[in-house]
């Protein structure tokens, strides 16, 4: 296992020399680009530590990892373990520190797998994961997380639908975070392309009325950006 993550490192590294400035270039990438050196980020659902590493690459921040998908997390550990500026941690972010369940996607095998683990989530009715297929997780509330910090230069949110839960709290305590950046479960405009419904439609009303919130409080796609 552990040549197997060396080896996969090592292609991550080359893969990045490549895609670095096409990325940098990018408008999707673009919006990193008020961060430097002396920045704090915090990255709530890092998966395997992709954007944690481009960000580390092309501005050098201090970066606190979290993720709480085992898979992913072992692999996200051994890739920064050496690296003095990220900081990882088995942790889901949730609004009461409370353990919870981590549902894998539905094609995972049982205990789940790092190729399905971006699907990951504390949600039972997400529609892509198993029910039946779950561990359990610790959590930290955000509350507390953020009273551990005295400024946040940016946070970015890919929690598959739980975001829902933190956002309001992140919103509360917009004065000590500099950006937002979260993916967004629910969008009515997003369908999926083999049944053409709407994909996670029951969380349409939270996607729409949060957006709105959002818009009456000026902070959409200035301190909040919302990214796919």
């Amino acid at each position: 296992m552990m040549l197997n993550i060396k080896k996969t490192l090592k292609k991550f590294k080359f893969i990045r020399a490549i895609a670095l400035k096409l990325r940098s270039k990018s408008k999707r990438f673009a919006i990193f680009n008020f961060l430097n050196s002396k920045s704090v980020v915090l990255d709530f659902g890092a998966n395997i530590g992709n954007v944690s590493q481009y960000l580390n690459d092309m501005f050098n921040c201090k970066i606190y990892c979290y993720e709480p998908d085992p898979n992913a997390y072992n692999f996200l550990k051994q890739r920064f373990e050496i690296n003095p500026n990220i900081k990882t941690f088995n942790l889901a972010i949730t609004n009461d520190g409370q353990e919870k369940k981590l549902y894998f996607h539905k094609e995972s095998k049982p205990g789940g797998q790092i190729s399905y683990s971006e699907a990951s989530s504390l949600l039972d009715k997400k529609e892509n994961i198993s029910e039946n297929n779950f561990c359990n997780v610790k959590s930290i509330n955000i509350k507390e997380l953020l009273n551990n910090f005295e400024y946040i230069d940016l946070i970015k949110i890919d929690i598959e639908g739980y975001e829902y839960e933190i956002l309001p709290i992140l919103i509360e305590n917009n004065q000590k975070i500099g950006k937002i950046i979260c993916e967004l479960h629910g969008n009515p405009l997003v369908k999926n392309k083999a049944t053409g419904k709407i994909k996670n439609q029951h969380l349409s009303k939270k996607y729409l009325e949060l957006v709105e919130n959002l818009k009456n409080l000026n902070l959409y796609e200035k301190w909040f950006v919302e990214w796919d």
